[in-house]
Formats: C-alpha cells, structure tokens, sequence
C-alpha cells in the first residue's frame, strides 16, 4: 500500500495488482510518473463521438459529478484508453485540452485488460487503483479493509484510522447478475470476513482469534451481487445490549443527529451510524436480537428493516440466540432498501399480489405514551397511509385479543405471560454461546477473557437459568408466535405502532442506579416493541419527520427525528416496502434522508 495527499483529502493506492499500459503517442512524456509514480485520470475512448476538447470536458466533468473520489488534481496528466489508430493519427492528444479542468497533458494508453474510467496511480507503465481514505469522525468503524490481489475472496486490514473508499467508476452499472454494482457496503463486526478478524468489540476476541478464515455466506451473497464491503463497523460487546457509557474495550459510536450526543442505541450502533452519518456508506449490515435494528433506525432516522426470523443463512456471525438473531439493514432510502432485499432475500420472498393490506391495525393506547410533537407527525403519517392505501384503520388492543382467544391454559394478561419470555431465551443463550471461548481463552492465558459491568451482570444471570426455565420460555415463545400468525398478521394485515423511544436519551445521562439500568436491557417485561422479536415478524421502521428540540448537554437546538414501525406477516418484505415507497411517493413525502444533524430538510419538518 502507498498513501498520497492533495490538500487535505488522503488517498491510498492498492498495490496487490497492477494494470500494463504502454503509452501510444509519439511525443509522449509522463515525466515523473515514469520514477516517482502519481495520480492520473483514464479515460475510456468512445468510438461514437469524436475526440475533441468538448468531448474532454464532457468526460471529466462526468466523472466529477459521479463520483467522491475524483479529485480535479488528478486530472494532470489524463491517459485515454483504447483509441484505435485512425483517432490517434487525427492529431496530437495534448491539442485535448481543456482550461476548466486545468488539464495540460493528454496522452493516448492501451492496456492487456478491460478497464474502467476513472482515477488510478501510475508508475512506469503500470496503473494502480486508488481508494480516497475517509475520515471517521462518528466512530463509527472498526476497521477499514480492502480485498487482497484484486479478487474479493480475501481482504486486508487498512493501516490507520481511515477508511478505504474505492472510485465508483471502477464499477459497471448493475447486471441482473450483479445487480449491486459499485454500491457501498458496510459491515457490522459480528460478521466474519476472511483474512481480517471480527471482535464482537472485544479485544480478547480479537487477539484469541485473529483474522478469519471464511466469510460469511450473507456478506458473499452481496460480494458476488457486485457490492463493495470498505470496513466492519462498531457493535456492543458480543452484540449485547448496552448504553454508550457501558463500552469500555472501545469507543461507542456517535450518533450524528442533533448535537452530536444524542444515544446511538446498542449492537448494531456503528451501523447505523455509518448510514446515518456518511453519503459514502449506500448501505449497512446489522443484527437483531432485541431491537438493534429497529432501535437504531429509529434513534437515528432511516431506513430499518428487521427481516422474518430464519431468512437468512446466520453461519460465520457472532450468535446472541439462535432463536431470536436475524440480519438486518440500514439504509437511507426505501429505494436503496428495496435493491439490496430483492438480491438478498430473493425466492424467500412471498410473491406480490399487487394488492395493498386490507387491514391498518392501530393500537392507539401505544401512540399516547409520546409527546404530542410528535404524536401529530405519527398520525399525519397514518393518516396519508389511510387515504393513499386506501384503508381506514382498525383500533386494535392487543391485551383483549389475546384475552380472548389466546390457549385457555395461558396466563393473562399478555406482560405476565412473557415478562420473562425473552430474557431467559437470550440470557440462558449469551451465556452458553460464549462458554467455549471463555474456556479455551482460560486456558491459554490463565485467567479470564475481559468482559465488562453489563456483560458480566448478563453472563451471571444466564449462568443462574436451568435448561427448564430455558425450554419453558422457548414453549411461550411459540405459543405466542402462534398466536399472532393466526389471530393478528395474515397477509392483508398491517401494523403500525411508534419507533424508537418518547424521550430522547443522551449518552452521558446516569438516571437509573447500574442494576436497574442493566437489568432494563435484558427483555424482561412486554411491551408492544417485543412483538416482532418474540413472534419472529418481518419490522421495517420508516422514518418521517423531526420535530424541534433543545440539547439538556449542549444546549445546542436540535431536530429529533421520529419514525413509525410497521410490522407485517412472515416473508412479506416486499409486500411491505411496497406500501412505504406508495404512501411516502403519493403523499410527497421525501423518498431519502439526508446524512448528518438532521434526517429532513428544515422545511420538512412536519
């Protein structure tokens, strides 16, 4: 690897693998480049239009607007590729010039293999692709990589802080074979990818296991559809849930909405963050086990979707409970979402009747626990879903259908069926799936691998359950599971309740004793939230406005984003994003977030 500058942006050159060029033109100099090496632009010759210098500035131009890694200072010298002889004996390639670019220099290349446009690093006659380093003010990553000797069965581990952004000119426009050309991927740190290692946020993991040596069938299922994977972002400790204050092997991501400081929310943090802070990121894997999906799309305004349980092949990642674990996505477009889920997902898809839910299920007793802010943007929201779906909602109440026609043998009401249903699955399983690396790291180095306050308050707990309190809660889960398949979500039905939480929490605020808080995280109790956790239903959390707030930290005034969460039958992914990109498209409400303090233009702001 090789790093340049220009003026204050970073650039790494990728040296596993070079491209032969011999320069075509008669008075040809590329100076330096020759000893020293340095940036230059390619371009590919079209054989429709003649080379001139409007053809020049059109192309340059292109690439700027294209892309973020272009830079005009690397338009000095531009090499074009694949000009047959009759173009090149029409006249001199330094008379293409263009004084808007400030290109002086023009020379006709062939190289031995198909190549994109874009920018390069070229020393002697070989060319070399270029990867803007970007900055990472949000911690939002673990580790920046890239793929080793130019294939994307193995990468590397990038040096420093910076993150390897590849030209998205080196990509071709999307094949129904790789319909996620040139998109941007980021990677949760659960997920194993070979040749760099997965931390779970924890040193001792990191170290005890080092790089892997496979990757994980979700993660090449995206590699192969033509996606670029750039880095592995921040998660909790083992995927755990934890406060940003909790994080003690490494840094907790920052939320970028508001001042800066709002809670991240726990797991899938830097995920999130990385979509919600970054227009370099396209898209980010997650995981959920207890909302760290859908918690953070909603603290953070985009795009979430926690998908049906069992939809995806979950090898090669860091388990919480097999039972509860699935893979999810950010992005901050429904567009964006809808691409990635069609290749992902594919035949697990219920095909599409083309027909919109007949059923808009509205527990109202949920949406009176926010604040009246932004209560009118949520019912603004259902509002448009009523006229544009065509549907008028139905007030359900949860706690009276399965009064009624939950087993006659259950326990009512619904909170003490499962007050403990979650926390023993997930407890009795966090415990048990990390028992072969805290034996074997024991072993090796004589004590204990580090875990922090919430992890050990968590492993005590799991440690205390008997696999009878274990099967008992898995035996509730599906009678629940049951019940909201048959009674509650057929495939005319939608849910939509609030995202997210009423009150906006801060990262530094200490407003529960450490046992109360820790114990909180754990799943205990019921709330409507737990329903798609419990019941292993698809959750895709929409985000819709932002209503205006003061910073308690900052002092700073603040944008809160807001979201709903709609919830639907199994495998009716499609079904649902369908209905969003509708009410969003109809109701003209923006299609796209923005990245930064605020998800929504000021004007937006319902």
């Amino acid at each position: 690897m090789e790093w340049f500058k220009i003026h204050s942006n970073n650039f790494l050159v990728d040296k596993t693998e070079s491209i032969s060029f011999t320069v075509q033109s008669r008075q040809a100099d590329v100076g330096s480049l020759v000893t020293t090496g340095g940036p230059v632009v390619v371009l590919k010759a079209d054989h429709q239009r003649g080379l001139d210098e409007h053809w020049l500035e059109d192309k340059l131009q292109t690439l700027l607007a294209d892309d973020d890694v272009v830079h005009r200072e690397i338009f000095r010298p531009v090499l074009i590729e694949g000009c047959d002889k009759a173009v090149r004996s029409a006249g001199h390639p330094c008379d293409l010039q263009t004084n808007t670019q400030g290109c002086n220099d023009v020379q006709y290349i062939d190289t031995r293999m198909v190549m994109g446009s874009g920018p390069y690093y070229a020393v002697r006659t070989e060319l070399y692709h270029v990867y803007m380093a970007k900055s990472d003010p949000l911690e939002a990553f673990m580790i920046g990589m890239m793929p080793t000797c130019g294939n994307v069965e193995k990468y590397i581990e990038t040096p420093g802080d910076l993150i390897p952004v590849p030209s998205r000119h080196y990509s071709d426009p999307p094949t129904p074979s790789e319909p996620l050309n040139g998109m941007r991927i980021a990677v949760k740190d659960v997920f194993d990818i070979k040749g760099v290692p997965t931390s779970a946020s924890s040193r001792d993991f990191n170290n005890f296991y080092g790089p892997a040596k496979t990757t994980s069938p979700a993660v090449q299922h995206l590699i192969d559809a033509g996606a670029i994977i750039s880095g592995k972002t921040k998660a909790s400790k083992f995927a755990s849930g934890e406060y940003a204050r909790d994080w003690v092997d490494y840094l907790c991501p920052f939320n970028p909405r508001g001042d800066g400081y709002m809670e991240p929310d726990c797991s899938s943090t830097g995920s999130a963050a990385a979509v919600a802070g970054y227009d370099w990121v396209d898209c980010a894997l997650g995981t959920d086990t207890l909302g760290s999906i859908v918690g953070h799309a909603a603290l953070q305004g985009i795009f979430g979707l926690r998908p049906t349980h069992g939809m995806t092949d979950m090898a090669g990642i860091v388990p919480v409970s097999s039972l509860l674990d699935t893979i999810g996505l950010f992005t901050r477009s429904i567009a964006e979402l809808q691409t990635v889920c069609k290749v992902w997902y594919g035949d697990s898809l219920l095909t599409s009747s083309n027909q919109f839910p007949s059923k808009l299920l509205f527990p109202e007793e949920y949406f009176h626990l926010w604040p009246k802010p932004k209560q009118l943007v949520m019912e603004a929201f259902v509002q448009d879903m009523e006229k544009h779906l065509v549907v008028s909602r139905t007030t359900y109440d949860l706690r009276a259908e399965w009064d009624a026609k939950a087993p006659e043998d259950c326990v009512r009401p619904i909170e003490k069926y499962l007050h403990k249903t979650l926390a023993q699955i997930q407890l009795y399983d966090a415990y048990h799936n990390r028992t072969e690396f805290r034996e074997a790291f024991k072993q090796a180095y004589g004590r204990e691998p580090y875990a922090n306050p919430m992890i050990r308050f968590k492993w005590s707990l799991g440690a205390q359950l008997t696999p009878s309190d274990y099967q008992t809660a898995v035996s509730e889960r599906e009678v629940f599971r049951t019940f909201l398949r048959e009674h509650v979500f057929d495939q005319n039905a939608i849910m939509v309740i609030p995202a997210g939480t009423p009150e906006v929490r801060y990262r530094d605020v200490y407003d529960e004793r450490p046992q109360d808080k820790r114990r909180d995280m754990q799943g205990f109790t019921f709330s409507p939230e737990h329903m798609s956790f419990v019941a292993g239903l698809l959750e895709l959390v929409v985000p819709i406005g932002q209503v205006p707030g003061g910073s308690p930290v900052t002092g700073a005034k603040v944008f809160e984003p807001v979201c709903v969460a709609l919830l639907g039958a199994p495998r009716m992914e499609d079904e649902m994003m369908r209905v969003v990109e509708k009410v969003l498209r109809a109701s003209g409400r923006p299609l796209e977030v923005k990245t930064g303090a605020n998800a929504f233009a000021v004007e937006n702001v319902e």
